[in-house]
């Protein structure tokens, strides 16, 4: 919810800049929703997420380019970490097949532009190139898969 409305403020304000680093955290308590781990709960909140990125499309086409280029920024981090969950999930192929089938069709992958951290840029390319994007789902859920044995 605050990505929502942080990115829904930055068109009415003069200045915004984009920091990397982490100035709040979460409180995290045992029975909160998202303590919630099942495949269930986990594919709802992927869809919500989706649709608003989805939507994100859609606001996108009220500004000019200069505004949609300030709006970029913040957008493609919140993209970046969506797909990283997907990613890192062991969300089934198709499943996550068919999330950036829809991301592409609305022009959100590949993902421009690319951001500047390092580890996020080397993510974004791999989400932008087919062949690496399948050997990263692979890896990163043969992973999710083994961690899921161990515990």
């Amino acid at each position: 919810e605050d990505f929502d409305f942080i990115f829904r403020l930055i068109p009415s304000t003069e200045k915004v800049f984009c920091i990397e680093d982490v100035i709040y955290n979460y409180v995290m308590t045992p029975h909160s929703a998202t303590k919630e781990d099942s495949f269930s709960h986990r594919q709802k909140v992927a869809e919500d997420s989706l649709s608003c990125i989805l939507n994100y499309g859609l606001y996108f086409n009220g500004f000019d380019k200069k505004t949609v280029n300030i709006l970029k920024q913040p957008f493609n981090a919140n993209l970046i970490a969506f797909l990283y969950s997907i990613a890192t999930y062991s969300f089934p192929w198709e499943y996550k097949k068919s999330i950036i089938k829809k991301l592409n069709a609305v022009g959100f992958i590949p993902i421009k532009p690319l951001p500047t951290n390092k580890r996020r840029r080397l993510f974004s390319v791999m989400m932008n190139i087919p062949l690496l994007r399948f050997f990263l789902f692979t890896y990163l859920h043969k992973r999710q898969d083994e961690k899921n044995i161990k515990s």
